[in-house]
């Protein structure tokens, strides 16, 4: 055997072993990561009417009010007014062509009734909606001002707003705000931005109720692309073993083809023949 195959041969055991001995570490990694994540999977059935009761929550109705005539935005701007076991609470929403329509057809992109639930599986890996779950939400996207929402306002996508109203069994409504995240150079961008209001509001996070209830009120054609960082197979999460187990394989393949690979002298009788 002459050097170089015996250096293949160093390098492809050395490699293997590098691989194999990152990869039970980069398993049990990925295995206490989905454990401990506490990752939700949901599932939301769309309620596109102006009443409704379901379960044990009480009844509520969505009635059109139009923006004061005098008000900067009253082209654009209109609200839903909630009412709710005896209470009521204006949800701001772009402004729809027709009011008083039967149903929430005309507020497709703009805002939705979701009943959801967490989804998880039984003992059979059947998905299945998990008792106990139930919510009852309201999301809106508003455009930033200044902007016509159907179009100015519908590219900058940063500047979006997203308002939950969260319907509880007890007849009150829990309201929360969120933004779209933006990338890290832009979050960093924002936080210079003294007098920017999108600065205070927090924004959604991957995987929450929230994000999963907003992706319901965006364009179906201006769907925003984000990766999700959260993940198993991140290097936050992999660590050393991510790129050790990479190297390892890399270096098994490269090391197994020189080993295996015809002597040079071989080859040279082979051409010159």
């Amino acid at each position: 055997m002459d050097k170089s195959r015996r250096i293949a041969v160093v390098v492809t055991l050395l490699s293997a072993a590098a691989f194999i001995g990152a990869l039970y570490p980069l398993t049990k990694r990925i295995q206490e990561f989905n454990l401990l994540a506490g990752l939700h999977n949901f599932h939301a059935e769309i309620l596109n009417t102006r009443r409704y009761q379901i379960g044990e929550f009480p009844e509520f109705t969505l009635t059109d009010v139009p923006t004061d005539p005098a008000s900067p935005r009253a082209a654009y701007e209109s609200f839903l007014r909630l009412d709710y076991a005896g209470n009521q609470t204006l949800l701001r929403v772009k402004k729809p062509p027709v009011f008083d329509m039967e149903t929430l057809a005309l507020y497709d992109e703009w805002a939705k009734v979701l009943a959801i639930n967490d989804v998880g599986r039984d003992d059979a890996g059947r998905q299945q909606a998990i008792p106990g779950t139930e919510r009852l939400l309201i999301v809106t996207r508003l455009t930033p001002d200044g902007f016509d929402p159907e179009s100015w306002g519908s590219v900058r996508r940063d500047d979006w707003v997203f308002d939950f109203y969260q319907l509880k069994p007890d007849g009150t409504v829990e309201t929360t705000r969120h933004r779209w995240p933006r990338g890290r150079r832009g979050e960093a961008r924002l936080l210079t931005e003294a007098e920017n209001p999108l600065r205070d509001i927090v924004p959604l996070k991957p995987r929450t109720l929230e994000y999963f209830a907003a992706m319901h009120v965006i364009p179906k054609l201006n769907v925003p692309k984000y990766k999700f960082d959260d993940t198993a197979l991140s290097p936050r999460v992999l660590g050393w073993t991510l790129p050790v187990s990479m190297l390892g394989a890399l270096g098994f393949v490269g090391g197994l083809v020189f080993a295996i690979a015809p002597p040079r002298s071989r080859r040279t009788r082979s051409t010159a023949s």
